[in-house]
């Protein structure tokens, strides 16, 4: 194959999984969580493939658009969906509501933007404050068992020097 032809050929092939891709979008599907079908499969991913493979033409391995099986907090996964796709779930038994993955298109460095902060004045508390430079963000958990392996120091590196807080002790914590 000369080099006009094989370039011809790359470009074709870009351009069809630009459109391929263009066409599907994500979506976290959930499902009943003792669905009507989930006792006649194995595992959980693969009751949730079983969707995938009702709805998708036979050409395509379904495999290929499951992102994601949730099985935690929710009965689910996340998949790639065509448009048609997406109708024939929602008219599945066990499909409880499809909704599309909104991801964040911005960094949490840049939280002040998401937050609608206006940085453009520089009379305004966030101005004043830095931007939140050198700010610790503490998270207070009333549900904390000291217990829980969750909690485990063991591996973990030493507090950082700058760090200057306290660590507390008490019953059933160790530090």
């Amino acid at each position: 194959m000369d080099f006009k032809t094989h370039l011809f050929v790359s470009i074709l092939f870009l351009c069809s999984v630009c459109l391929h891709a263009n066409t599907l979008q994500t979506y976290i599907v959930q499902l009943h969580p003792q669905g009507v079908t989930s006792s006649s499969f194995a595992t959980k991913p693969s009751w949730h493939l079983s969707f995938l493979q009702q709805t998708m033409s036979s050409e395509e391995d379904a495999s290929s658009r499951l992102l994601y099986s949730y099985h935690s907090a929710m009965e689910g996964f996340a998949a790639q969906l065509s448009e048609s796709e997406l109708e024939s779930l929602q008219m599945l038994p066990d499909v409880i509501a499809i909704r599309p993955d909104h991801r964040l298109q911005i960094h949490t460095t840049y939280s002040y933007k998401f937050l609608g902060l206006n940085t453009a004045s520089s009379d305004g508390a966030w101005h004043k404050s830095a931007f939140g430079r050198g700010t610790i963000i503490g998270v207070l958990d009333t549900g904390v068992w000291p217990e829980h392996p969750s909690f485990d120091d063991r591996g973990m590196p030493p507090v950082p020097r700058k760090w200057r807080g306290i660590c507390q002790r008490g019953q059933n914590f160790n530090s």
